[in-house]
C-alpha cells in the first residue's frame, strides 16, 4: 500500500490524503494545497450523483426540478423537458455546444466544460465563467479571468508557490538585520539560517506572546499586565498598542527582537490613554492607522451607548468620531489606503458599518444574518477583503468593502468555539477560539482543516500577524507639511483620494476659515 508521510512523521495510506479529514493529526495531509489542488473533488456516487458547476454534489433526481439545489442554478440551466441527446443538431448531440446527458424521467440536459456555464438566454450554448467575480478562485492576492479558466498573481514581495493552488508566499527575509528578497526556491535551498519574519502575536490574559510559524518557537512580548483584550501595532515604528480591559487603559510598547528594536528582549508598557473619566465606559478594541499615525479605539457603557474614538499615537487630542446609533462596538479596523474604517456593533441591532476615517459618511454594510459580530480583519493584499467573526453564530465570513460577495468561510461548533479575534495574511486566517483557549490557523478560503497554533491559553483575546509586508508602508502621508498647504494644528485624519481633513479635540472648535487651527491648547508629548 502506498503511504504518505505527515509532517509529524506519522505515515498514513495515501488514499486518505486530501479527503477532508485530519488523519495525520497535524493537518499536513489536508493543508498541502499544492497537492490537494490536483485532486479534483469527486461525488460519493458517480452513478447517482450530479456534480454542480460550483463543485457541490446533489442526487440526479434533483436535476431540472425547478429548484436551485446546487446553489448556482447549474442543475436548472440547460434543461430540455422533451427530446433526447440522440437527436443530432448541426453535428452535436441534442444540439448542445459541449456535452449532453439524457435525464431518467425524459428530456435531456446540456452541460458545459469546466470554466464555462450554460447561457441563460440559450440553454444549448456555453459561455465563459468569470471565476474572479465570485468566491472560489482561491487566488491569495489577484485573479485574472481567461477564456475557460483564470490565473492567479501576487503582490510585490510575494511569489506563487505553484501553478495550481493560488497560494502566494512572502519572499522577503531578514538576515543579520538586513531586508532581502529571494525567490521561494532560493529560500528553500540557501536560506536555512534565515529567520522567517512571519510571526503571530496573541494575548493570554496578562501577557502577549509571539510564535514564529516556520520553526514553532515562542517569544515573550509583554508580561505582568492585567487583562489584555485587543492589540494592534504600528508597522513603521514596530510599536505595539493594546487595550487593558481591567485597567481600562490604552498602552503601548516596542515589539522586541525586530529590525527597529533588534536588541530588545521584552517589551516595556507605557500608558498613552488613561481610564475614562466616567467609569461606566469600557474600551473594547483598538486599531492603529500607520500612515498619519493615529490610534482608533471603541468604547461602550452600561447604558447601551458606544463610540469610536481617535487620538494621536501618543494619546493626545482625543475626539469621538462616531457616537450615535452605536450600542456595543466590539471591533474596529482601519484602511488608510482607502481612507475608510470598519466597525462592528453587537448591540440590540447587530451590524457592521463603514465610514471615512474622520467619522463621516458612515453606512451599514451588513445588517442581516448576524447576531454577535465580535471581530474584524482586512486582507489588504486581496483587494481589501473584509473578514469577520460572529461569536454567537460561530461563523467566520468574508465580503468586499461594500458588503457584497458575502461568503461563509467556516462555521459550526466543531471548528469554532466563540471566536473573538482574527487576522489574515497570505492564504492563512488566524482566529481565537475563546471557549477552548486556542489560537487556530486555517486557509482563508476554507480549504483543508484548522490547526491549533497554540492551545490551553488563559483568557485569550487578541491575535495579530507580524510581517514587513502585511501593511503597505509605502503610502504617502497627506498630513505632512509638504502635502498640505495648511497643516492641521491638532488632528489630521485621512479621507479617500489621498486626502486629509483636520479635526479638533472634543469640546474644541476651529478658529480659522480654512478649518485647520483649533482653539485647544497644544500638549507636549
Amino acid at each position: 500500500m502506498h503511504k504518505f508521510q505527515c509532517s509529524n512523521f506519522k505515515c498514513i495510506p495515501r488514499f486518505l490524503v486530501c479527503n477532508g479529514i485530519d488523519n495525520c493529526g497535524d493537518g499536513s495531509d489536508e493543508n498541502n494545497h499544492t497537492l490537494c489542488a490536483n485532486r479534483p473533488k469527486i461525488c460519493p456516487n458517480i452513478f447517482t450523483d450530479f456534480k454542480c458547476a460550483n463543485h457541490q454534489c446533489i442526487t440526479r433526481d434533483k436535476i431540472c426540478n425547478l429548484e436551485d439545489d446546487c446553489g448556482d442554478r447549474s442543475d436548472e440551466r440547460g434543461c430540455h423537458p422533451e427530446g433526447s441527446c440522440d437527436t443530432d443538431v448541426e453535428g452535436r448531440r441534442g444540439g448542445c455546444q459541449h456535452r449532453c446527458n439524457n435525464l431518467p424521467s425524459g428530456g435531456y440536459l446540456c452541460l458545459c466544460d469546466r470554466g464555462y456555464t450554460v447561457d441563460e438566454n440559450n440553454p444549448k450554448k456555453c459561455v465563459d465563467v468569470n471565476e474572479c467575480s465570485g468566491f472560489g478562485h482561491n487566488c491569495t492576492h489577484t485573479c485574472s479571468n481567461l477564456n475557460g479558466t483564470y490565473s492567479c498573481g501576487c503582490q510585490p514581495g510575494f511569489e506563487l508557490t505553484d501553478l495550481f493552488s493560488g497560494v502566494c508566499r512572502a519572499t522577503q527575509v531578514s538576515m543579520n538585520g538586513t531586508t532581502l528578497f529571494y525567490s521561494l526556491q532560493d529560500i528553500q535551498t540557501k536560506c536555512h539560517v534565515c529567520q522567517d519574519p512571519v510571526a503571530v502575536m496573541f494575548s493570554t490574559g496578562s501577557e502577549i506572546r509571539g510564535e514564529y510559524l516556520n520553526n514553532k518557537t515562542y517569544f515573550d512580548v509583554i508580561k505582568n499586565e492585567a487583562r489584555i483584550r485587543s492589540v494592534d501595532f504600528d508597522p513603521q515604528t514596530m510599536m505595539l498598542y493594546w487595550v487593558d480591559s481591567q485597567e481600562q487603559a490604552i498602552k503601548r510598547s516596542f515589539i522586541p527582537d525586530t529590525e527597529v528594536h533588534p536588541g530588545a528582549r521584552i517589551g516595556h508598557p507605557q500608558t498613552v490613554v488613561g481610564p475614562p473619566e466616567d467609569a461606566a465606559w469600557q474600551r473594547t478594541s483598538i486599531a492603529f492607522e500607520w500612515v498619519a499615525g493615529n490610534v482608533y479605539w471603541t468604547e461602550t457603557n452600561n447604558k447601551g451607548q458606544g463610540r469610536v474614538v481617535v487620538a494621536k499615537s501618543d494619546g493626545r487630542y482625543r475626539r469621538a468620531l462616531v457616537q450615535s446609533n452605536l450600542d456595543y462596538p466590539t471591533s474596529v479596523v482601519v484602511d488608510p489606503e482607502l481612507g475608510l474604517m470598519f466597525f462592528a456593533d453587537a448591540g440590540a441591532v447587530p451590524k457592521i458599518e463603514s465610514g471615512l476615517l474622520d467619522g463621516s459618511k458612515r453606512w451599514p454594510i451588513v445588517s442581516d444574518r448576524l447576531q454577535r459580530p465580535s471581530a474584524l480583519a482586512i486582507d489588504y493584499q486581496m483587494d481589501h477583503t473584509i473578514y469577520w467573526a460572529d461569536s454567537k453564530l460561530n461563523t467566520i465570513e468574508s465580503m468586499d468593502r461594500n458588503g457584497n460577495r458575502r461568503h461563509v468561510i467556516v462555521q459550526g461548533s466543531g471548528r469554532l468555539n466563540s471566536p473573538v479575534a482574527l487576522d489574515v495574511f497570505e492564504n492563512n486566517l488566524f482566529y481565537v477560539n475563546k471557549d477552548e483557549g486556542a489560537v487556530v490557523q486555517m486557509d482563508k478560503f476554507g480549504r483543508g482543516v484548522p490547526v491549533t497554533v497554540s492551545g490551553k491559553l488563559p483568557n485569550p483575546g487578541a491575535v495579530r500577524v507580524v510581517h514587513p509586508l502585511k501593511y503597505n508602508k509605502g503610502l504617502s502621508n497627506p498630513c505632512t507639511e509638504r502635502n498640505r498647504k495648511n497643516p492641521c494644528s491638532h488632528l489630521c485624519l485621512l479621507v479617500p483620494g489621498d486626502g486629509s481633513r483636520c479635526k479638533c479635540p472634543d469640546n474644541q472648535r476651529f478658529t480659522d476659515r480654512e478649518r485647520t487651527i483649533c482653539d485647544a491648547r497644544k500638549k507636549n508629548i
